[in-house]
C-alpha cells in the first residue's frame, strides 16, 4: 500500500486494498493518527472526450479516471463488484482510484469519496469493529458525530440515505492500519450509505479545509445523483 497527501494540512490520505477498505483520510483539525507525507498521485495523461477515451478494463467503453486529466465527462472507477461510473465536472483531481475506493479533489479543495469499507471504529472501545449491517444507522447513532436526521435519496434507482455531520471534535470514522479516516471538527461532511449484498456503499462529500459544507455540496451532489451502479 503507497500514502500520499493533497498538499493540505489536514488531509491525509492511503490508498485502499483490494478487499475494499476504505483508506486514511482526514480532514479537520492537525494532530491525525497518520503521519505520511508521500508526494500525490494525480492525473496526467491527456484526455479528450469520453467517446475518444481508451475502455475500461472490463470493456464497458467508459474511460477510467487515469486516463483524464480532469476535464468533465463520464468515468468508470475501478471497483470491480459492482461496476461504479460517474459523471464529473472539470477541475478535478484524482488521489487514488483503485478496487475498493476511489477519493477526488475537487473545486479548490472539496472532497468526494466513494468506497466500500470492512471496519469501522467502535465509539465506544476506539478499535476496529466489523462494518455494521446498517451502515447509515450506525452514523446516525454514533455519539461523536453529531449526525442530523437521515433523508431519502434514490442512488442509480436503489433506495438509499444521507445524513450530515457536525462533530465536535476529530472522530475517527473508518478503520485503516496506516491511518483511521477521520473527521471533524464542525459541518464537515455529508454521508451517504447505498445498501448492497455485502457491506453498503459509502460516499462521502467533504468541505475543504477552511471552506462551507454548502459549496462542497453544489458540487458533490450533483456527482452524487450520477452515480451507476451496475450489478456484475
Amino acid at each position: 500500500m503507497r500514502r500520499s497527501t493533497a498538499g493540505l494540512s489536514s488531509l491525509c490520505v492511503s490508498t485502499l486494498c483490494v478487499a475494499g477498505l476504505l483508506a486514511a483520510c482526514s480532514v479537520g483539525t492537525p494532530g491525525t493518527t497518520s503521519t505520511a507525507t508521500a508526494t500525490a498521485t494525480v492525473t496526467t495523461a491527456p484526455a479528450t472526450s469520453s467517446s475518444a477515451e481508451p475502455g475500461s478494463s472490463d470493456g464497458s467503453g467508459f474511460p477510467g479516471l487515469l486516463t483524464a486529466n480532469g476535464e468533465a465527462g463520464t468515468y468508470q472507477l475501478m471497483a470491480p463488484s459492482p461496476h461504479i461510473r460517474l459523471t464529473l465536472p472539470d477541475g478535478w483531481s484524482v488521489f487514488f482510484d483503485e478496487p475498493g475506493g476511489t477519493y477526488l479533489n475537487i473545486g479548490g479543495g472539496h472532497e468526494f469519496l466513494v468506497g466500500r469499507n470492512d471496519q469501522v471504529i467502535d465509539p465506544e472501545t476506539n478499535r476496529p469493529a466489523p462494518i455494521p449491517e446498517d451502515l447509515m444507522g450506525w452514523f446516525v447513532e454514533h455519539p461523536g458525530l453529531h449526525a442530523g436526521k437521515p433523508k431519502p435519496i434514490e442512488i442509480s434507482g436503489i433506495e438509499a440515505s444521507y445524513v450530515d455531520i457536525n462533530p465536535p471534535g476529530s472522530v475517527d470514522v473508518f478503520y485503516d492500519p496506516l491511518g483511521n479516516f477521520h473527521v471533524g471538527p464542525g459541518p464537515m461532511a455529508r454521508f451517504y450509505a447505498v445498501p448492497l449484498d455485502g457491506p453498503d456503499l459509502f460516499i462521502g462529500v467533504l468541505r475543504a479545509p477552511g471552506g462551507e459544507l454548502d459549496d462542497a455540496l453544489a458540487i458533490g451532489v450533483p456527482i452524487v445523483k450520477s452515480l451507476q451502479i451496475i450489478p456484475t
